[in-house]
This record gives C-alpha cells, sequence and structure tokens, in this order.
C-alpha cells in the first residue's frame, strides 16, 4: 500500500492495519497510535504514516511471539527488579523452547508488542468487571509456569497458595482470575527467573520425563508444583538443568529409591 503523503486519514489507517474503525478508535483513544482530530464532532483524524506502520510492524511482532502471556506476566514481575523486559527477550531467543534464534526484535517493537497485548486482555477483563492491573488469567500463569494444561494452577488455588476470584460466565461456566500479588508471593525469590518443565529439561538432557523428575526428587533440585511422590509436575530453572546434567552422569538409571522417605 502506498501514500502520496506523510499522514493518512482513519479509512487508511484501518485498511494499513486491517482492523475496523471501532478498533482504530480505541487505539487512538488509548495512545496506542498518535493521532490529531481534524473535526470536533467526527471521527476523522489525522495519523501520523511511520507510526501507522510502526505499529503494523509491533502487530506482526505480537502475532510470531509465541509466548506473549509469558512475557507479559514477567514484565509485571520485574516492576521492581533491575532486570529489564529485553533481558528476559534475549534469553528467550537464544532458547529453543522459548523464541527462535533467527526471531528479529528491537527495544521500541518489543514493548509495543507487549502493549497491545496488555490492551487487548484490558478490553477482555472489562467484560467480567476485573481489574486488569491487579489479576491474571489462569492461562497467563500457565503459560508463565511452562504448564501443559492448567489444572495444576487449580490445585494451587485449592491449597490456598494463590488467591483468586471466582466469576460465573454464562458461555464457559466458571471463569478464574488469580491476585497477582498473590502470585508475586508464591514465587517468591524466584520472581522473574525464567521456567522449564521436565519434558524441556529431558529434550535439553536427553533423557524421559520419568528420568528428570527422578533426578529433581533425589536432588531435591526445581520446583514442585504438583505435590507427590509420582506425577509430581517440576518447574527448574536454566542453571537446575545445568545442575541436573551432572547429577545425571553419577545418579544410576536402575536406582530403586524410596520415594516416600526421601520425600
Amino acid at each position: 500500500m502506498s501514500f502520496q503523503s506523510n499522514t493518512i486519514n482513519t479509512e487508511e489507517a484501518a485498511k494499513l492495519l486491517k482492523i475496523n474503525d471501532r478498533t482504530l478508535k480505541r487505539y487512538i483513544q488509548s495512545g496506542l497510535l498518535k493521532a490529531k482530530k481534524k473535526l470536533l464532532k467526527s471521527f476523522f483524524y489525522s495519523i501520523d504514516l511511520e507510526d501507522a506502520r510502526f505499529l503494523k510492524d509491533s502487530f506482526d511482532m505480537y502475532n510470531e511471539i509465541k509466548n506473549i502471556k509469558e512475557l507479559f506476566v514477567l514484565s509485571e514481575e520485574l516492576r521492581n527488579k533491575h532486570r529489564s523486559l529485553e533481558d528476559i527477550a534475549e534469553e528467550f531467543r537464544h532458547d529453543k523452547f522459548k523464541l527462535d534464534k533467527e526471531f528479529k526484535w528491537d527495544k521500541e517493537s518489543l514493548r509495543k508488542a507487549v502493549g497491545l497485548y496488555s490492551f487487548k486482555r484490558k478490553n477482555y477483563l472489562k467484560q467480567f468487571s476485573i481489574k486488569p492491573e491487579k489479576y491474571f488469567m489462569v492461562e497467563e500463569i500457565a503459560e508463565r509456569l511452562a504448564l501443559t494444561s492448567p489444572y495444576a494452577i487449580y490445585g494451587l488455588m485449592k491449597m490456598k497458595e494463590l488467591k483468586y476470584k471466582k466469576l460465573k460466565d454464562s458461555r464457559q461456566g466458571k471463569r478464574y482470575f488469580i491476585d497477582m500479588q498473590s502470585f508475586f508471593d508464591y514465587l517468591g525469590k524466584d520472581n522473574g527467573i525464567i521456567f522449564y518443565n521436565s519434558k524441556h529439561a529431558g529434550e535439553e538432557i536427553g533423557e524421559t520425563v520419568e528420568r528428570i523428575d527422578r533426578i529433581a526428587l533425589i536432588s531435591e533440585i526445581g520446583r514442585k508444583v504438583k505435590p507427590g511422590y509420582k506425577n509430581s509436575i517440576y518447574l527448574f530453572s536454566r542453571s537446575d538443568i545445568d545442575d541436573m546434567k551432572e547429577r545425571n552422569k553419577v545418579i544410576p538409571k536402575n536406582n530403586q529409591y524410596n520415594y516416600n522417605k526421601l520425600s
């Protein structure tokens, strides 16, 4: 799409971004897209072309980031930390479980992409009268903890590890929202740490999930999300995985440990 000027109107902006007028208006009102109003009583704006193109690039990045929910939750955790969103994204880019190594991003477009997600979730939560700055969605916490399903999250709620709000949704039944501060408290010193599950660790080390969980139990490595001796769910940091590589060499394959005694 070619333009003859450095500014475009609302119709051209909507076509460039592939959105309708209503969505474009919300983007302008939220500050995602800079615009100058031309007529007081009509929806007619003058929009900077470069800003619109930058937003389009951010859209493309938003759609490419498969772990956008995890990045968003981490960005909330890092508000009072000395690590930036860019630091996390850099770790993601060099990790085969998070982002493709060829993935291209820059500081501003990355923040814009996370900002887009934040904007979308805000509009979604509005229908439940949930404050977006106070609560996470269950699926956001599941992705943050590298979990393939949300059932372990419900377990944490049942054990009162996480505070939550329960609402009835006529379309989807019950909906749960996790109190942000209770999640930060649950993580404790692990706030801002990127997690990997047993499958990730197994692929990295070249072992089965069962073997990984055995090493974790015997060596007391990792964070246990789901309690129990068998079928537990563990989370590992990158340093945990490096430690497990060494322990895998010395723990016999045919070991018959008493799980009840060790736990």
